[in-house]
C-alpha cells in the first residue's frame, strides 16, 4: 500500500484544511497497519481535542527518505496548528501508548499551538536517490522508483 494513499484516505473529510506532501513509499502490509493505527488515532483525537476540532485549525503532513551512514530512513511527521492550546497530560492513555509503540522510533511533543508527531522508520533496500512528488493535488501519480518498506518494525 502507498502511505499517500493510506493518509489520504484516512484525512479525506478534512482535504481543505490537510496538506500532504511526501515521496512515493509502498508499505509492506504490517507497515500499513502501523500506520493506519497511528493516523486513525492522530485524526481521531484531533477532530474531538485538536486542529480539526476548530474551524481555523489544520495539519500538515509530510515525509521524506533520508540517506545517511546507516541506510535510508524515512522521516515521517504530522504537525497540527490553529486548533486550541495543547499542553502535555497528566496520564498517558490507550492513544498516547499506541502512538509511541506502533513503531519503536517515534517522537510526540505537546507544543501550545498543536501536537507534533514524528516516526522514523529504517528501510530495506531503498534506492539512493527518490523523485519527489508533491501530494497536495486530489490525484497521485505513482513514482516508478517506488521504495518498498519491506523490513518488521
Amino acid at each position: 500500500m502507498d502511505l499517500a494513499q493510506l493518509v489520504r484516505g484516512e484525512l479525506e473529510a478534512f482535504s481543505r484544511r490537510a496538506k500532504i506532501d511526501g515521496v512515493s513509499v509502498i508499505l509492506s502490509p504490517q507497515q500499513a497497519q502501523n500506520f493506519a493505527l497511528a493516523l486513525h488515532e492522530l485524526a481521531t483525537n484531533s477532530t474531538k481535542y485538536g486542529a480539526f476540532s476548530k474551524p481555523a485549525g489544520k495539519i500538515e503532513v509530510s515525509w521524506t527518505i533520508e540517506t545517511n551512514r546507516s541506510g535510508s530512513v524515512l522521516r515521517f511527521k504530522w504537525e497540527e496548528s490553529g486548533g486550541p492550546a495543547v499542553s502535555s497530560p497528566v496520564r498517558q492513555g490507550f492513544g498516547t501508548q499506541l502512538l509511541k509503540s506502533v513503531f519503536s522510533d517515534t517522537r510526540l511533543e505537546y507544543r501550545a499551538g498543536g501536537i507534533k508527531y514524528e516516526i522514523n522508520v529504517h528501510l530495506a533496500n531503498a534506492p539512493k536517490s527518490l523523485e519527489h512528488k508533491s501530494l497536495e493535488q486530489s490525484s497521485v501519480e505513482t513514482s516508478q522508483r517506488d521504495v518498498a518498506i519491506t523490513n518488521p518494525v
